[in-house]
């Protein structure tokens, strides 16, 4: 059954206003509409421009960044990061301190003094035969090392090298063996006055 604006309780007027209303609310939900899909047109482009504008900014910024000339005031008018101070390589260090205890086994303990070299640095541990060459015996990174294979009696000098992944410190003091079984006990004799 389909009403009749005659079978309706209103007025011409009360209904004129009503149609009025009805259609400035379907011409209100149109505009809203059209309003809708041009905001969304709208961040959609906004979207675009900020992903070509990355770009931008990741090349330009690469070559801002790359660039000793543009000072740090330059970067910030920009809109670039501000170039960080670069890390100062730190040299190893020589150790100090280098003391070598033989056995009678031929064992040998080394130990000696870090210094200030950070963790990162490696101790390249060196000895020779008396007047020999300088042959790499240990890398490590410990201070305190275990050596074997040296025969009781025999002079052997050890040094202690620091060294990083670019450069070497001077050599730490030299440190001479000669095992405890080559060095006989001292003999004191007692004569009567």
């Amino acid at each position: 059954m389909t009403a009749h604006k005659a079978d309706i309780p209103l007025t011409n007027a009360q209904l004129t206003a009503f149609d009025d209303t009805v259609t400035t609310f379907a011409s209100d939900v149109t505009a809203w509409r059209e309003a809708k899909l041009a905001y969304e047109a709208a961040i959609q482009a906004k979207k675009t421009s900020q992903r070509a504008l990355t770009v931008k900014m990741s090349t330009y910024g690469n070559l801002v960044q790359a660039s000793p000339t543009v000072s740090n005031a330059q970067r910030i008018d920009i809109g670039v990061p501000v170039r960080k101070k670069s890390h100062t390589r730190i040299l190893p260090q020589s150790v100090t301190g280098l003391i070598a205890t033989p056995n009678a086994a031929g064992y040998l303990k080394l130990k000696f003094e870090r210094g200030n070299n950070k963790s990162a640095v490696r101790f390249q541990v060196e000895g020779r035969a008396e007047s020999g060459e300088w042959k790499l015996l240990a890398n490590v990174s410990k201070t305190r090392v275990t050596l074997s294979g040296f025969a009781p009696g025999v002079p052997y000098d050890f040094r202690v090298i620091a060294t990083s992944a670019t450069a070497s410190a001077q050599p730490s003091n030299i440190a001479v063996i000669y095992p405890e079984s080559a060095i006989a006990a001292p003999r004191v004799t007692l004569q009567a006055a």
